[in-house]
This record gives structure tokens, C-alpha cells and sequence, in this order.
């Protein structure tokens, strides 16, 4: 099963988008104590750029424009 997939499955089970995103990305790095998952101050930042607001649809997180990694610029 790909990412995309289980964050459609936990979309449909009822989840609303904003904490879909919030379960695959601050409250993973709380789970796995890492200084990731929200951009804020002193934490490491690398960034997913999308086209589409997942907000609206969560199969707009297949829509990726940008990857930031280490600094480095990546297009899929």
C-alpha cells in the first residue's frame, strides 16, 4: 500500500483532511522524537511543495510540484 493510499483510506474512514495531514506529519516525528513534522523555528525543514491544496482534496498530495531535501531542490 502506498503513503497516498493509507492517507486516502484514513480520508475516507472519516478523518478530516487537516488531521489526515497532522497524523502523517507532526504526530509521526512526535511519535518517532524527531525535531520534524511542522515548520517553525529550529526545527530541520524538508518540504513537500504540492499544486493543489490537500486541504480541499487529500488526493492533491499526489499532485507534488517541489521537493526541498537538505537544501537541494528535487522535481519528480
Amino acid at each position: 500500500m502506498s503513503f497516498h493510499e493509507e492517507l486516502r483510506l484514513l480520508g475516507e474512514a472519516g478523518i478530516p483532511a487537516a488531521g489526515v495531514i497532522r497524523m502523517a506529519t507532526l504526530n509521526a516525528a512526535l511519535a518517532l522524537k524527531q525535531n520534524t513534522g511542522s515548520v517553525e523555528p529550529g526545527k530541520e525543514a524538508d518540504l513537500v511543495v504540492l499544486a493543489a491544496n490537500p486541504l480541499a482534496l487529500l488526493q492533491n498530495t499526489e499532485h507534488i510540484e517541489i521537493v526541498i531535501k537538505a537544501g537541494q531542490l528535487y522535481r519528480p
